[in-house]
């Protein structure tokens, strides 16, 4: 697959940039803070469903998901209807990129909403699989 409409998406991609450059910061605060918790046993990390499904699917553990909580890195902070969503990246064992999509519940509380390898569409994505490049809507 490849991106269906580049000239659209460019323009969406430069103000997801200039977003992100204000909200990231925020989310790298938000990951930290609950890191601190996580890291003394004081904080719960929730695998949705539809988390469990796509960790079946796409061959990612829960041990994946912990390492990339523990070490990976915000990549994109979302605000819809009072609800924080962050794009975690991370990597396995195995060197594979890892995007997480975690719903903020509060500090303490996070609900990975799903779990997903960069690769797999690629063309949406920067070469690091760090910038939302392409923002067509999918069939």
């Amino acid at each position: 697959m490849k991106c269906n409409n580049p000239k659209l998406c460019s323009k969406k991609h430069e103000k997801w940039k200039k977003n992100q450059r204000q909200f990231i910061p925020i989310g790298e605060r938000e990951h930290e803070l609950f890191l601190k918790y996580f890291e003394k046993d004081e904080a719960t990390l929730i695998l949705s469903r539809h988390t469990d499904k796509r960790q079946f699917e796409r061959v990612v553990s829960t041990h994946d998901i912990n390492d990339i909580i523990k070490h990976g890195w915000v990549i994109e902070r979302n605000l819809n209807n009072k609800t924080v969503t962050l794009i975690i990246l991370g990597y396995t064992r195995t060197y594979r990129p890892i995007h997480l999509v975690c719903k903020i519940l509060d500090d303490k509380t996070w609900k990975v909403k799903t779990v997903y390898s960069p690769i797999s569409k690629k063309y949406k994505w920067s070469k690091d699989f760090q910038k939302r490049i392409c923002f067509c809507k999918e069939n």
